[in-house]
Order: C-alpha cells, then sequence, then structure tokens
C-alpha cells in the first residue's frame, strides 16, 4: 500500500481554527452554519445529487488508501464536496463530455485539498505517481477544479465539524479517553446524506449521548454539560459587547469573596483534563474506514473510466504539480 504522508498533521480537527477553550464553543457555534451544506433538505432529496455523492464516496475511499492512511482526510474532504456540490454553481466541463467524470475530479480534488490542510507536504506528484490511473488528469485539470473549490467554499478550508465540539460537551476530564471511539462514529456516519442535514454542534452531542446511552449513569452528565454549554453559547451571542464586558467586570469582584475564588478549582481541573489529554496525545485515529465497500468492488473501480485524454493532455511531465496557492485561510 502507498505510503503518501508521513509527518505531524497540521490541521487539527479538535480545534481547526484554532481558538482557546474559553472562545471556542462561541466561536464554532457562530460559525458552524456556514460549514454544512447549502440548502441541506433539498440537497438530500435529490436522487440524481445522492447517486453522485455516492460516486464521490466511492473516489474518496479509494485513493485515500495509504500505508499510515488517516481518516481525518477523507471525511475533511467529504465535507468540502457537499458544501460545494450542493451549490448550483459546479464546475466547467474539465473532463470532456461526460458530467460523472467532472464529479469524480470534484471528489478528488476535494481529496487532495484535504490532504494539503492536514499535511501541508502532500502533493499532487506524490499522489499521481503512486495512483498511475490518475495521470490521465492534467496538472491544469487538477489546479482549474481545486480553484474553483476554493472559490465556492471562499478559501475557508478549516472545516468546523462536529469533532471539534466533543471537547465542549464532554461531562468531565475522563471522557476524553473515550474521544477516538466517538469520532469513529462521527467519520464513519457521514456517509450517509442526512449528516449533511443537522449541525455539527447537533451531531457531537448525539454521539456523546449515543456513547453514554442505556444504564450508563454519565448519560445525565452528557446531557446537562451540552444543556448547559449550548445555553451559554447562545447567551453569549445575544450579548452585546460593549455592556456583557462592563457586566462580566462587575461580577468579578462579590462581597465577602476574593477576586481570585475558584481559581484553584479550574486550575485543579484543568491539571486533570491535561493529563487525560496526555494518554490520548499519540492515539492517532487510524481506524479503517467502514463506508461499506467491499475489497474487490473497490479494486476494480477506476475513475475517468470513459475519458480520452486529447494529445495536449497526454504528456506525463504536466501532471507532477500541484496548487501551490495559500489555501490555509480559514
Amino acid at each position: 500500500m502507498p505510503e503518501i504522508c508521513s509527518e505531524l498533521p497540521d490541521y487539527d480537527p479538535y480545534n481547526p481554527l484554532p481558538l482557546r477553550a474559553d472562545q471556542g464553543l462561541e466561536r464554532y457555534s457562530s460559525a458552524e452554519s456556514f460549514f454544512m451544506a447549502a440548502n441541506p433538505e433539498a440537497y438530500v432529496s435529490n436522487s440524481v445529487l445522492m447517486s453522485l455523492r455516492d460516486r464521490g464516496l466511492l473516489v474518496m475511499y479509494k485513493y485515500s488508501e495509504c500505508e499510515n492512511f488517516d481518516p481525518i482526510v477523507p471525511f475533511l474532504a467529504m465535507t468540502y464536496f457537499d458544501r460545494c456540490f450542493s451549490r448550483e454553481h459546479f464546475a466547467p466541463k474539465l473532463m470532456g463530455d461526460i458530467f460523472l467524470h467532472d464529479v469524480e475530479l470534484l471528489a478528488l480534488c476535494c481529496l487532495t485539498l484535504a490532504w494539503k490542510m492536514r499535511y501541508k507536504t502532500f502533493t499532487v506528484r506524490k499522489l499521481q505517481a503512486e495512483q498511475p490511473d490518475l495521470r490521465v488528469v492534467t496538472r491544469m485539470q487538477f489546479e482549474t477544479m481545486e480553484l474553483h473549490i476554493l472559490e465556492t467554499l471562499e478559501w475557508r478550508l478549516h472545516g468546523v465539524t462536529p469533532l471539534c465540539f466533543l471537547q465542549y460537551f464532554e461531562p468531565d476530564p475522563t471522557w476524553v479517553s473515550r474521544r477516538k471511539t466517538i469520532s469513529e462514529n462521527i467519520i464513519h456516519s457521514i456517509i450517509a446524506p442526512v449528516f449533511t442535514t443537522h449541525k455539527p454542534s447537533v451531531i457531537a452531542a448525539s454521539a456523546l449521548i449515543d456513547n453514554a446511552s442505556g444504564s450508563d449513569p454519565h448519560l445525565i452528565l452528557v446531557l446537562e454539560k451540552i444543556s448547559k454549554q449550548t445555553a451559554h453559547a447562545t447567551e453569549q451571542e445575544l450579548k452585546s459587547a460593549p455592556e456583557s464586558d462592563l457586566a462580566e467586570s462587575k461580577q468579578v469582584e462579590t462581597i465577602g469573596e476574593p477576586q481570585n475564588a475558584g481559581i484553584n478549582s479550574q486550575n485543579a481541573a484543568d491539571q486533570v483534563k491535561e493529563k487525560a489529554l496526555e494518554t490520548i496525545e499519540d492515539m492517532q485515529l487510524n481506524f479503517p474506514l467502514m463506508w461499506g465497500y467491499g475489497a474487490a468492488y473497490v479494486e476494480n473501480f477506476a475513475v475517468f473510466r470513459y475519458f480520452e485524454p486529447k494529445p495536449a493532455q497526454e504528456a506525463p511531465e504536466q501532471v507532477q504539480g500541484d496548487l501551490e496557492q495559500n489555501q490555509g485561510q480559514g
């Protein structure tokens, strides 16, 4: 199996913007709708678009496989695909007269952009070196489609997904150890079209509740934490900045209580969480994708099956570059 990337990742799915813990939930809550599909109900009700979406999933499933596979890459790529494909202004014809080939190129370029976000040293040249059937795509075709995606997404590639809400909804620091399992369930669930119809925060909350289902005594704690955090984020959005700053400054000094009251307990809680984070710091999300495709089917699948390149497109040297734009703007 080919090796595409081996360095440490750049894009952090749990804190993509990145933000401090005390400002993250509010910012992510206010931004999450932008990182959803456009008109999601109409999108998922269109059977033709959903069939093509399945094709995009298959492209990402096959070509994201590598020796040190990272499931964050196809997951992030699929969020790009839904955000782009659900909008009306799809790409011009880049792969001949077969629309399906343009959809395959869209999925492939969503994958390459996600790879570049996750690993800054990734290049299309590396991918094509390991996947000979992708050499039919020229450098210009890759760059044109990538640029179209970037413009459609307004260059906001630091995707706000359900993963970035987990830390705010976890009932206590020990739940950090469950994050890998919960993340795996979220990543697998993106194959369902209904995934695109719910806000990321709602999906994160549902995943946590599902993990604490049944007789788990933590279930009520999860529900209380989600309710408290979402209410707090909403309250902060409604407050005007000058008034809230003044009110908060007045609340700091209470009668008979020193200004640093509660700091020690907060520090203790932070230390517990930091310790819990250390236990999974090196725990990579290296589980295989469970997107429902059989190994034989994927092995025999190839993109651009009916595409016949024009003579000007056949030079292998043209396929060795990739888009060097600053796609890191979130």
